[in-house]
Formats: structure tokens, sequence, C-alpha cells
């Protein structure tokens, strides 16, 4: 059976074991284990959120620990505001990526980039 939300199921349930950076009771924010940038950050929140465009994404709660992960995670590894970031986001289409639909935010700083997979990466709840 192939993966088909490696944030579901592999990364929350701790299956992969991962570095973790930031924790609340709405996110995680890890390193990723095939970084496709230097440093390269995840942070997804615990309840699936399936596109940057569902209602779900409006969630004040969900959106303020987003932005509290990405800059806890921004200064762990060494992002700062004397050098700053840019902050981009993206909306992935279903079937695009392989390890399912999450929308990206992707910040870029100097030399280093740190990239955040966000807002419809999560735990299946019940």
């Amino acid at each position: 059976m192939a993966v088909t939300d490696w944030y579901c199921e592999e990364v929350l349930p701790g299956k992969l074991k991962v570095d973790r950076i930031f924790e609340d009771e709405w996110v995680l924010a890890f390193r990723h284990p095939r970084p496709s940038a230097r440093p390269h950050v995840v942070v997804i929140h615990k309840e699936h959120v399936p596109s940057l465009l569902d209602e779900k994404a409006l969630d004040g709660a969900l959106l303020q620990s987003m932005i509290r992960a990405v800059q806890h995670a921004a200064v762990a590894v060494g992002l700062d505001r004397e050098n700053g970031f840019h902050l981009r986001a993206n909306a992935t289409a279903p079937g695009v990526r392989e390890i399912g639909v999450h929308p990206l935010f992707q910040t870029v700083g100097g030399r280093a980039q740190l990239v955040v997979e966000s807002l419809a990466s999560a735990s299946r709840r019940s």
C-alpha cells in the first residue's frame, strides 16, 4: 500500500523519527529528514486542512500557532531580523506531490532557506 500522506501516516504517529524544533497543541515543526534546502524545516498542523483555499485555513488559532512555529524555527536555524527572510505561500494541486496535498510556506533568507510546509498536513481525527 502506497503512502498517501507522509505527514499523517509517518511523521505525526512517530513511525519516522524526526528532529523536532517546536511543538504545541496545534502544530509540529521539525527538520526534514531529506532536505531540499539548507535549512529545511517543516511545520505541519495537527488537524488536517486540505488546502490554503479551504475555510479551515482561516482558523485564527491555527494561523497564530503557525506563525509562532515559523518564528521559533527561524531563530532555531539561524535566520534573524538582521538578515531577514521572505515568506512565500503555495497551494499545491491534488496529485502534484507524491506525499499528499500540502500547501507550502517557504521562507527564504540570504543564503539560507527555511522551508515550511503547512496548513494541510495533520493527523486524521475520528
